[in-house]
């Protein structure tokens, strides 16, 4: 049976983690009671057609407590039982590629009754979500063991205390953009601020530290040094867009500038995930109106007030393993 460690006791944002390797539990936290969060986990490859039930916890502490989560016959489902309450989550018609890594997302929001169950199927791609109202609170003590393992099934698994989502231009507080007073890193920067983009002076609105568990889907994308236009290792969230401007684009997609999301350029020898102990900080950033920045000398995509608009089309992860395979083979194949 495979052992597990909890990343830091209690990560800063309200995550608690559970990865390989072996550990100890984390202490309570100082809330009692989770009546919001969110759960994730990721299978093991062939996890599900091992059988068994991926998660299968229960606790005592004056009244009988469990938390059990199968997959199996098309179904997701997760049961929370205290005492004589029992809820059910049930995700119906799933069809997950054999043998494939699965990806599980349970997010319940008590104060607004309702709870959303997701899976996905991180071989094909495919996706399936349910809905659900009144879920129960999730003791903060249960939290803390759950994530204590074991759970051979699983890759990780992650639990948080809040439901909030960041959500646009999400950087490293260390990465480097131009200014007009001169280079200025992300974390010195403040509501106010102005940052050189591309077509001009760009006026920040918004900027959050944000912590996330380094690990499965949060995990830094790194981009080493005199690669793909950066002058120096940039580190991004995976879901964080860059604008590629190449002669391999234009052939394979008909337009030079494309945009791309940092986790599909896995696979490019200069490109690597980087999950690490502990929370990773990210700063969320929204800007007065959408453009292209210079971060680290990597053209990078800003949100807005209203999201993303970008220059050229947004590759799909297919569309984008092509153009990574092309930048390969390229002399000289670059994002300016």
């Amino acid at each position: 049976m495979s052992r597990h460690e909890v990343f830091p006791a209690r990560m800063a944002g309200g995550w608690w983690v559970l990865g390989p390797e072996g550990g100890t539990p984390p202490p309570a936290p100082a809330e009692p009671l989770l009546v919001r969060g969110a759960l994730l986990a990721e299978t093991r490859p062939g996890a599900v057609e091992a059988g068994g039930a991926l998660i299968d916890w229960t606790g005592d502490g004056g009244m009988p407590r469990s938390l059990r989560l199968t997959i199996g016959r098309g179904q997701v489902r997760l049961v929370h039982a205290q005492g004589p309450i029992r809820r059910e989550a049930l995700l119906d018609g799933v069809v997950p590629a054999p043998g494939a890594a699965l990806r599980i997302a349970f997010v319940w929001d008590g104060p607004n009754r309702r709870w959303r169950l997701d899976l996905e199927d991180l071989a094909s791609g495919r996706a399936w979500r349910a809905r659900g109202v009144d879920p129960m609170p999730l003791p903060a003590a249960d939290a803390a063991a759950l994530v204590a393992g074991p759970a051979p099934a699983l890759a990780w698994l992650a639990l948080t205390d809040t439901i909030a989502r960041a959500a646009g231009t999400m950087l490293t507080p260390g990465s480097v953009v131009p200014t007009p007073t001169g280079p200025r890193t992300i974390g010195a920067l403040m509501p106010g601020d102005t940052v050189l983009a591309d077509d001009g002076a760009l006026v920040l609105d918004a900027a959050e530290t944000v912590a996330m568990p380094a690990i499965g889907p949060f995990a830094p994308v790194r981009i080493g040094a005199n690669s793909l236009g950066a002058r120096h290792d940039l580190a991004l969230c995976p879901r964080q867009r860059l604008v590629i401007c190449d002669r391999a684009a234009e052939y394979l997609f008909g337009e030079e500038t494309v945009t791309i999301e940092a986790r599909h350029l896995a696979g490019h020898p200069s490109v690597r995930l980087h999950p690490q102990r502990g929370p990773v900080d990210y700063v969320a950033l929204r800007f007065a109106r959408p453009a292209t920045i210079r971060v680290n000398g990597c053209r990078v995509a800003a949100s807005g007030p209203d999201g993303w608009r970008t220059p050229g089309r947004l590759l799909r992860g297919f569309e984008a393993q092509a153009l990574v395979g092309a930048l390969q083979r390229a002399v000289g194949g670059h994002a300016a």
